[in-house]
């Protein structure tokens, strides 16, 4: 599923008040079939992709292996985790409560407008090299990344822009000049 501008500025003007975003793994290349079942029961998942070469053709594959987002209660969550099975489908969790990690809008929504481009210029991190190195909140003003939102940090001596999602995954973009960013308040 891709998303547009126009669905993440519905999605920010009106907030579900139940719907929440959460992580799922399942085995690398059963990300699909985890996606037809959730989305057959009416979540609606989203999967970050990039093109890789395979035996010279260009393929669609997911960003981060087994890696799927989904948006629904944690009630649901934790049913349709039992109907589809324990053994295919692995939940992230909070480690003090033992609650299924809820991810919020203000995580998801930069992290979906960075991945939807499907470019080469995006590096997946683990997110908690990103905690490690904190930088300034920045708005990106032009380009394929313009309105997205993240941090700026430095890898590889590169200044890049990184949307984390913590204690799951982090995305950085290539490098990205000073003309193309703002400062914001956090």
């Amino acid at each position: 599923m891709r998303f547009t501008d126009e669905v993440i500025a519905t999605r920010t003007a009106t907030p579900h008040e139940t719907l929440r975003w959460f992580a799922i793994k399942t085995h690398n290349r059963a990300e699909q079939k985890a996606i037809d079942w959730l989305e057959g029961r009416g979540i609606e998942c989203y999967i970050a992709m990039k093109h890789t070469k395979e035996q010279k053709h260009m393929v669609k594959r997911p960003a981060v292996a087994g890696l799927v987002f989904v948006r629904t209660t944690a009630e649901q969550l934790l049913e349709e985790q039992k109907r589809y099975g324990t053994d295919k489908m692995f939940i992230y969790f909070e480690r003090p409560t033992n609650h299924p990690q809820e991810i919020s809008d203000s995580q998801m929504i930069p992290f979906i407008l960075l991945t939807a481009n499907e470019g080469d210029a995006l590096e997946y991190i683990d997110s908690e090299i990103v905690e490690a190195k904190r930088g300034d909140m920045v708005r990106v003003t032009a380009g394929p990344f313009r309105g997205a939102i993240g941090k700026i940090i430095r890898i590889k001596g590169d200044r890049r822009l990184v949307v984390n999602i913590e204690g799951v995954t982090a995305v950085a973009t290539h490098h990205l000049p000073s003309s193309m960013i703002e400062k914001i308040e956090e």
